[in-house]
């Protein structure tokens, strides 16, 4: 009788905003929201967004996870992953379990579907040698990028950390660069005094980081950015790490790393050099040591 008189009729297409607006953008970040609002949109609406909630059942939770797995990527001629399935499903889960609290349906039907295999495979990073000749290629081909890419070799630094870094974070007196600011590429804006784990950090600057830093502010006095575009305004984040960049590693004749990569190939070096987990997590900005 409880249920009977709790629960009520509900399109998931219909819940969706709901959904969003009252308990997505409370409790979560906007990373998280556009992620969810990028499944829904893309994956979950147009496969079972007609369905009443209630009515929706293992085996029609089951039908879209096969349904995906045999769906093209967006501008991709590849399947969809397993891991990208496995996140609409996680999408698609939370919308459930959050209905629940809400009275729209009694339980979870995509809690007991059975997940799609992932095979993880280990980001490629770079070698000692192939960052000097990376390195080596990019300062003799005057790459306009390459005190961008050389600090970010040097730093761990997320992309979004390192395009916004301005010279204010800079104290040589004190061999410290502060990270407190990130580019947010889905909101396209620059957030200040915090980064993607919310944590403000110190970074040390060495004396390879600093002839990096101070080449680079040398060559643009008149920006506000350390690695600033020619005009001085904020290096474009999808040009360092996109079509530039394959460039560059074709021409050099090195297998492609990612931009991520980097960030890798900093903690490779690190560890490889003797430093330990600890201090390598207080220096990439990570919460934890996954």
């Amino acid at each position: 009788l409880y249920y009977e008189l709790k629960c009520k009729k509900i399109k998931l297409k219909d819940f969706y905003p709901i959904w969003i607006d009252e308990i997505v953008s409370v409790d979560n970040k906007f990373a998280t929201r556009h992620r969810y609002e990028m499944d829904f949109n893309l994956y979950i609406s147009p496969a079972i967004g007609n369905y009443y909630m209630d009515e929706v059942d293992f085996q029609v939770i089951n039908d879209l996870k096969v349904k995906l797995s045999r769906q093209k990527a967006q501008k991709k001629s590849s399947m969809l992953s397993p891991k990208t399935v496995n996140n609409v499903l996680g999408t698609l889960s939370k919308m459930f379990s959050d209905s629940i609290r809400k009275g729209y349906v009694r339980y979870n039907p995509v809690s007991v579907v059975k997940r799609l295999k992932v095979i993880h495979q280990e980001m490629r990073y770079l070698s000692e040698k192939e960052i000097q000749r990376f390195l080596s290629f990019c300062y003799e081909k005057d790459v306009w990028e390459k005190y961008f890419y050389h600090a970010m070799l040097l730093t761990g630094c997320r992309l979004g950390e390192l395009v916004t870094l301005k010279k204010n974070q800079i104290f040589f007196e004190n061999n410290l660069l502060i990270i407190n600011r990130i580019y947010c590429s889905k909101e396209k804006v620059i957030k200040e005094g915090t980064t993607k784990s919310g944590k403000i950090r110190n970074f040390p600057i060495g004396r390879e980081l600093r002839n990096v830093l101070k080449a680079s502010m040398d060559r643009n006095p008149n920006s506000e950015f350390v690695f600033p575009e020619p005009h001085d305004e904020m290096i474009n984040y999808k040009t360092v790490s996109g079509a530039r960049l394959r460039t560059i590693f074709k021409h050099a004749e090195i297998k492609f790393v990612n931009i991520h990569g980097f960030r890798h190939t900093f903690a490779a070096q690190y560890l490889m050099n003797n430093g330990n987990m600890y201090d390598l997590k207080q220096l990439l900005g990570h919460s934890d040591f996954k």
